[in-house]
């Protein structure tokens, strides 16, 4: 009797070992089981990072392109290209979350900043568009129909000796409105410099004839004109001053550009590093898991 509840107290405590050895091992693999897929989801999110990278990267090239092309052709269609390019950033943007390393909350600083230049560099070109349009274009046509007025009005008071003057006034006038159209285009400054020189020329021709002018009357009338005149090269002038506050915008956009480019290579060469030393951890693990499994 006494050896049968020998045997059965030693058969009893070697189930029980073996009971907790294999709910030891059993712990043991769902704990590795879990560390691994929890390095599986890490190395898939890090994955899907990339790949945003990536996609920031195409869409930040599309839009550099897009606000390249608009600065030379300024069309609406180059405009929107650039806009859907950033709005395809920003949606890319929604894959980080903001307590990541990756500095996200700059990256989108920069983004902004780059967009925001964009948008001034739309307004001064609408601007332009605006003073060309419907101040310039019509006050230099009110300036030449002025002169073709002065010649019907006095031509008849037997001013023809001031003809030659106002020959060379009408040419000056036709050269300023032909160029103009030219330098709304090409905004150089070689062209600018030209109308510039043009202006003074007619100025020094409506003087000149302003002083020679026998009549009370037809001296009023070229001061009137005069008085175009300097409309006219006012509104150049703000012409000018909207292309030519786009020159520090773009210089500005042109360091963002290469700040975001950096940056984007730098949050790329990060998760490299991080995938390359999770990689081997993890086949570790799950090694191990296998092991235990077995």
């Amino acid at each position: 009797m006494t050896l049968f509840k020998s045997v059965k107290n030693r058969t009893i405590t070697i189930i029980v070992v073996i009971f907790i050895f294999f709910t030891a091992a059993i712990g043991f693999n769902l704990l590795a089981l879990f560390s691994s897929n929890k390095g599986l989801e890490t190395y898939k999110i890090l994955s899907d990072q990339t790949n945003s990278i990536s996609e920031i990267e195409l869409n930040f090239f599309n839009a550099s392109l897009a606000s390249k092309d608009y600065f030379i052709i300024y069309d609406n269609e180059t405009k929107d290209l650039f806009f859907e390019s950033i709005n395809s950033i920003k949606d890319s943007l929604q894959d980080f979350e903001p307590n990541q390393e990756i500095p996200i909350k700059d990256f989108q600083e920069y983004i902004s900043s780059y967009e925001n230049s964009f948008n001034e560099i739309v307004k001064l070109n609408e601007e332009k568009r605006y003073l060309v349009d419907q101040n310039f274009n019509i006050k230099i046509n009110d300036l030449k129909a002025s002169m073709l007025d002065f010649q019907l009005r006095f031509s008849e008071e037997g001013l023809y000796t001031f003809s030659s003057y106002i020959v060379k006034i009408d040419e000056v006038i036709d050269n300023i409105i032909s160029h103009t159209q030219v330098y709304f285009t090409s905004q150089s400054l070689g062209d600018k410099n030209t109308i510039l020189e043009m202006f003074d020329q007619l100025n020094s021709q409506l003087s000149l004839v302003q002083y020679v002018l026998p009549t009370d009357e037809s001296i009023q009338f070229i001061v009137q004109i005069q008085n175009l005149t300097s409309e006219v090269f006012d509104t150049f002038n703000q012409i000018v001053t909207a292309i030519e506050s786009q020159d520090p915008i773009i210089q500005e956009m042109e360091e963002l550009r290469v700040e975001i480019i950096n940056l984007l290579e730098e949050q790329r060469a990060q998760l490299k590093i991080q995938q390359d030393t999770l990689g081997p951890t993890l086949i570790e693990e799950n090694q191990k898991a296998i092991m235990l499994t077995i």
